[in-house]
């Protein structure tokens, strides 16, 4: 059994696994000596459909370590199933010092909301304090009662994720809300009418300073207006910062809006990606500009997807938000404004500013890539800047071929560069919420790009028996040795399509070797 080949394992990654079918030896399960001792568990795309599936979770009653991160994602359950998975989550001591639990898309189950208050209110999370992220988005649950519930219990978890469900009716109850909780994030949200205004009423309760994410609500165009046309009464004391994205900004809403920002004392980081329309722009951009002239702004998020980039239309804001003298973090990715618009903004930047995300800026060619970006390093009081790896591949594709190889070469050196400097070139710059989950699964961003799955993936042949002339590769690549030009091909190849070609090569020797591979195609 896998779970006593290697003790070391720290973490499990399940996906696509059929519980529904019998298994042997459960109750051995986790009970060997050399049994892992895994702190992560994520399943993904898993069918717990069975009391198979109830035998499998029980055996976690004799798993030997403390299991901190617990995930499950489009996973199915039946009510049997769930319940016994909860029952033992409570019971079990190995989820005794769980820190972070997350039940993604799985809906139809009226007692789940039941399920999670139980879990925030039971003994042991209560008096350890150990959960500090629950999340439960996409599962069709109702908020106007399990978000009172939750919040009002001393349970000292960070951040709450209710994204993707409903908020039916308006919070009618009372409520005081615990001291922790320091993000609220509420994404893609079915709110029904004046739904949303009784939840900020709500928060006007929060005695700490925290984050709210309502991006890209749901509601119509009545409840809209009902929520502008009131949204001046609403004064959020301990309000931080607010992610906004995906809420249209227009000529009927732009003042209340900005009229409420203002209305915030403690409110300084603000993302509105994807709100303004090119056709709004000549009437939101103004309200804008004087919103944040006149408010002390520390982070501003303005990026987009390709088909909502502005470019150069938003110089006005970030021009008079950089004047200020108070912005410390800025994300205007996806905007596409090109080396022209990068260069104004160059000029424009104060020594205030310490974080950047121009990542999509559409340079032109692969030297005014490179200028705008050495430029930007040679800023002193820059301490970290997103690499702009959407640009990479564009900037090769319009190079003359006779020059991509030694282009491909200077933007290698100058990601090694980033590398030392900033720490990192892969991770996405967040401007609101430094405290988002760090160790949920990574997003594809819209403003990357990806190869095609017939090259990302290999066979599920391959995946199922690796049994071919490469099968040792993996073990052996890394006593490998390449000449210096081999070895900076390899790695270009790598930067500009996200996969190691050797190993790409490797799989596809071993999946063409195989035996039952060969056997079926002799004549």
């Amino acid at each position: 059994m896998f779970t006593t080949l290697n003790s070391t394992i720290s973490k499990i990654y399940i996906k696509s696994i059929d519980f529904t079918h019998p298994l042997k030896s459960l109750d051995s399960l986790f009970t060997e000596s050399s049994c892992i001792k895994a702190k992560e568990f994520r399943f993904k795309d898993c069918k717990f459909g069975s009391q198979a599936a109830c035998d499998f979770f029980e055996a976690f009653t004799h798993y030997p370590a403390q299991i901190e991160i617990l995930t499950f994602e489009i996973c199915q359950f039946n009510a049997k199933s769930l319940d016994s998975f909860f029952q033992t989550l409570f019971f079990s001591n190995c989820f005794h010092n769980l820190q972070v639990f997350q039940i993604k898309d799985i809906s139809g189950f009226d007692d789940l909301s039941f399920f999670l208050f139980q879990l925030v209110s039971c003994g042991w999370v209560l008096e350890t304090h150990c959960l500090r992220y629950l999340g439960a988005p996409g599962c069709n649950l109702t908020l106007e009662q399990l978000i009172p519930q939750i919040l009002q219990l001393d349970t000292e978890f960070s951040d709450l994720d209710l994204s993707g469900n409903n908020f039916k009716t308006p919070i009618k109850t009372k409520f005081d809300i615990n001291r922790s909780f320091t993000t609220l994030i509420l994404k893609n949200v079915n709110f029904g009418p004046k739904c949303l205004l009784s939840l900020l009423k709500s928060l006007q309760k929060v005695n700490h300073k925290f984050n709210l994410d309502i991006s890209n609500c749901k509601m119509t165009a009545e409840s809209w207006k009902d929520f502008y046309e009131n949204l001046n009464q609403i004064k959020i004391q301990n309000l931080q910062s607010i992610i906004y994205d995906r809420n249209p900004l227009k000529p009927d809403n732009i003042q209340q809006f900005c009229s409420f920002i203002m209305n915030q004392p403690s409110l300084n980081s603000i993302s509105i990606s994807n709100c303004i329309s090119k056709v709004d722009i000549n009437s939101v951009v103004p309200q804008l500009t004087n919103l944040v002239n006149t408010k002390s702004i520390e982070s501003l998020t303005i990026a987009c997807t390709p088909e909502n980039t502005l470019g150069g239309l938003i110089l006005p804001i970030i021009f008079t938000a950089l004047s200020k003298g108070t912005l410390k973090k800025l994300d205007i990715s996806g905007q596409a404004g090109g080396e022209r618009i990068m260069s104004q903004i160059l000029q424009k930047m104060t020594p205030s500013l310490s974080e950047i995300n121009f990542d999509g800026f559409l340079p032109s060619d692969g030297e005014a890539f490179l200028n705008i970006c050495e430029s930007f390093m040679e800023r002193p009081y820059i301490k970290n800047i997103t690499w702009p790896g959407s640009d990479v591949k564009g900037c090769l594709a319009r190079t003359n071929p006779q020059q991509q190889n030694d282009l491909a070469k200077k933007i290698q050196q100058l990601k090694t560069q980033f590398s030392n400097k900033y720490g990192h070139v892969d991770e996405k710059f967040d401007s609101i919420i430094d405290k988002n989950l760090k160790t949920q699964p990574n997003d594809k961003h819209s403003s990357g790009y990806e190869m095609g799955d017939d090259l990302n993936s290999p066979p599920q042949d391959l995946i199922r028996s690796r049994c071919g002339l490469a099968e040792n590769y993996e073990s052996m690549k890394d006593f490998v040795k390449y000449d210096p030009e081999t070895e900076l091909l390899i790695k270009e190849c790598k930067d500009v399509f996200g996969i190691d070609p050797v190993s790409k090569i490797f799989a596809q020797v071993n999946f063409h070797t195989q035996i039952d591979y060969l056997i079926q195609n002799i004549e």
